[in-house]
């Protein structure tokens, strides 16, 4: 498992030695030549990363190297002669080397053969490791440049500079024939490794062209067009572009189009060759959505179900790709995203509580919920270092770390992201304080190293339950990841520990191997499938929602990646709880993510919770170009349990790529008839000993019947009682005269 630490220098001293090495023998097989020294050609050194732009210190093993394409990058022809090879290592003091020894390896351009090899030891920063070959080498193709540690440990650590995540780098992880990028998905690391080699200046060429829309020569104009060798040009108003200079070989293009248009991107690769000008256009096509009906207003009886065609036709000549899901309308909505927020001074050195190790991922992970929400919770907070996370009352709860100082707090925050108040946490919770949250509908709960206590969500008193040690509660050092189930008590977990399920007084009730979720800092249950779901230190970025089942401790193979949120560049997993009522009709998971630049509460949709309305097929997919194709995504409609007079609102919404807006939204309504029952009929009065004895047909699905009297037989009809037979006996009226009417609901 790769470790990173962040490098802070303030003075860079460089200074590079020749050390003394032993060369390993080099059989007849290996493909490097050793020529005698050529004075005549000049040699210079080439990197990708210099010493200067030193950002961490990495130590992935089994082994880590960096692929120099000396044609592509630098402009040399092969064959290119190399005579020394310098990298850097650092020594933390928090992260002594077990062993500096390491074996320097050269792979040919498949990653696979093996040129050269030789055992060296590492020196440390500011010194760089330096290794002269005693004769040249003469590479014929591009070349790895590879450190292998001799110890298990990864160490020594190599000093990489960050390049970003996304952004191309050089640096690969892994073994012969079995490379990745070392890109994280939060970072991309580039060793510091150069080499001292000398090759002709190569050959070169160049590729024009124009851009049109397809199937027309209407140009196309600020188009970027991007050449494999990293150069990019935006198309003129007559959609002409052009790239000189360019080094002989084949390199991939990539077309695309203007910003805010409706076509999609192309691609092609091109064959530069000497001295010559290659011809290459590009003819970008696009989609056009079309929805029939755009409006659906359904009408039913009481138990009864419809299906409902949503026709989806592409007029344009790409493919359509599309998904579609619901929203459901409510009198109030949960929360306003669009409030405003409170602001307050942000602490700007965030420190995260992760896990020391992280040694698996889930054993399946599905495409990740759609983010339905997501707020800074640290500028309202002024808080670097939150933590759990509840949603109770109306309000977000959650746990912060104080900016690495005591005291640590708690704070309560409404559903646009406003401090509502915070309360210190007891003297007691000192260091990172209580972490992930709780709630069992009266009191919040949380837990450390030593307390698990009970929050009065009134008054922000925080009151001990009971104390713990690790050897008596089931090997749980700290109740970090913390979860309530109705009749079944408290959940906990940290990081790789088995679950734990105790009960308030302390008593630990159940000790459960839990294989899997092993980096857990968050863990709530859903109500809905009675599992317990962890939110995990793991995948890319570390923001993974695992569901387990708590009988028997196993992943089911449901997860989800959460993606980065409110514009952070990474993010780890915090605390998390579930929510019903949040948003109208859904079930959401919440999170907390300890990220940077700040903490977020976001929410992931996990289903509807309305019924009324569901979508049966084609939820997503994709519709052919050229000919008109369509796609039916079918709707059903359902007044099953309902009763007369109810009504539904609600939305389809399609996310699509037909054009720069995305989205086309299809208005929704159920009306469950029947709300106005019949009235009865056949009334029949007669007098028997003085009382009016009324009678009437039964009315369906009545459940009550309404009188009443009146000394007028048009007017002034006044409620006079119910009932809930189909007669009704109006005892000694009276010599007055009266007149009845009967209603039904």
């Amino acid at each position: 498992m790769k470790r990173l630490i962040a490098v802070t220098v303030l003075l860079l001293v460089l200074s590079s030695v020749l050390l003394s090495v032993t060369e390993a023998p080099v059989s007849d097989a290996d493909l490097a030549q050793r020529p005698s020294r050529d004075e005549s050609r000049e040699y210079q050194w080439y990197n990708y990363a210099d010493v200067s732009e030193m950002s961490n210190l990495n130590w992935p093993v089994p082994e880590r190297g960096t692929l120099f394409q000396m044609t592509a990058d630098f402009g040399l022809s092969y064959p290119v002669t190399i005579r020394q090879v310098g990298l850097y290592f650092y020594q933390h003091s928090s992260y002594i080397w077990p062993d500096s020894t390491f074996t320097l390896k050269i792979y040919g351009a498949d990653g696979s053969t093996i040129l050269y090899q030789s055992t060296l030891e590492a020196v440390p920063y500011p010194t760089e490791t330096m290794h002269t070959f005693m004769l040249p080498l003469i590479m014929q193709d591009d070349f790895y440049i590879v450190v292998a540690p001799v110890d298990a440990s990864g160490h020594p650590s190599s000093l990489t500079a960050n390049r970003g995540t996304g952004n191309t780098i050089h640096t690969y992880v892994g073994e012969a024939g079995s490379w990745t990028p070392y890109d994280t998905g939060t970072a991309a690391y580039e060793m510091i490794t150069r080499v001292y080699a000398d090759a002709p200046e190569a050959a070169t060429g160049g590729v024009q062209g124009y851009v049109y829309a397809y199937n027309t020569t209407t140009p196309l104009e600020n188009a970027l067009v991007e050449l494999g060798n990293g150069q990019t040009y935006t198309t003129s108003a007559t959609g002409f572009y052009e790239f000189t200079d360019v080094y002989v070989g084949s390199y991939d293009m990539l077309c695309n189009p203007p910003d805010g248009s409706i076509y999609f991107e192309d691609s092609a690769t091109v064959e530069i060759l000497e001295n010559q000008v290659e011809d290459q256009n590009f003819y970008l096509q696009w989609a056009e959505i079309a929805v029939n009906p755009t409006t659906v207003a359904v009408e039913l009886n009481p138990e009864n179900t419809q299906a409902q065609a949503v026709r989806i036709t592409n007029d344009g000549p790409a493919t359509l790709e599309y998904h579609a899901y619901l929203n459901f309308f409510a009198p109030t909505r949960s929360f306003d995203p669009n409030a405003s927020t409170t602001t307050a001074r942000l602490n700007t050195s965030p420190r995260n509580d992760t896990t020391p190790t992280v040694t698996s991922n889930p054993t399946l992970t599905r495409e990740a919920g759609d983010v339905v929400f997501s707020l800074d919770a640290s500028t309202p907070t002024g808080e670097a270092q939150l933590l759990g996370v509840e949603y109770a009352g109306g309000y977000f709860w959650a746990t912060g770390a104080g900016n690495d100082a005591d005291p640590n707090y708690i704070y309560k925050l409404d559903t646009a992201g406003n401090l509502i108040a915070s309360y210190e946490q007891n003297a007691e919770y000192t260091g990172w304080g209580l972490r992930d949250l709780a709630y069992d509908g009266t009191y919040l709960y949380a837990g450390n190293e030593t307390y698990f206590v009970q929050i009065d969500p009134a008054t922000g008193v925080q009151t001990n339950l009971f104390t713990f040690t690790a050897a008596e509660f089931g090997g749980v050092t700290c109740i970090r990841a913390l979860a309530y189930v109705p009749g079944s008590g408290f959940y906990t977990k940290s990081f790789s520990s088995d679950i734990v399920r105790f009960d308030a007084a302390g008593n630990v009730l159940e000790v459960i191997d839990s294989p899997g979720a092993d980096a857990a800092y968050g863990m709530a249950y859903n109500p809905v499938s009675g599992n317990l779901w962890c939110f995990d230190q793991s995948g890319d970025p570390a923001t993974t929602f695992i569901e387990i089942d708590p009988s028997t401790g196993t992943l089911t193979g449901n997860s989800y990646v959460a993606p980065l949120v409110g514009g952070c560049t990474e993010q780890m997993a915090g605390g998390m709880t579930f929510s019903s009522d949040l948003i109208y009709g859904k079930l959401v998971l919440v999170g907390m993510t300890q990220g940077t630049p700040v903490d977020c509460i976001f929410a992931l949709e996990l289903e509807a919770t309305e019924t009324w309305v569901s979508i049966t097929s084609n939820a997503q997919g994709s519709v052919s170009g050229y000919a008109r194709d369509y796609v039916d995504l079918m709707l059903e409609f359902s007044s099953v349990g309902m009763t007369g007079g109810e009504s539904n609102a609600g939305e389809l919404v399609i996310i699509h790529n037909a054009d720069a807006t995305g989205t086309y939204t299809i208005p929704l309504s159920l009306d469950v008839l029947g709300g106005q029952l019949d009235a009865p009929l056949d009334i029949d009065i007669e007098e028997i000993d003085g009382d009016m004895h009324i009678s009437w047909q039964a009315v369906t699905n009545a459940t009550q019947y309404n009188i009443y009297r009146s000394s007028l037989p048009d007017d002034g009809f006044a409620p006079y009682d119910t009932t809930t037979n189909t007669e009704y006996i109006d005892s000694a009226p009276g010599a007055d005269k009266y007149f009845y009417r009967v209603t039904a609901e």
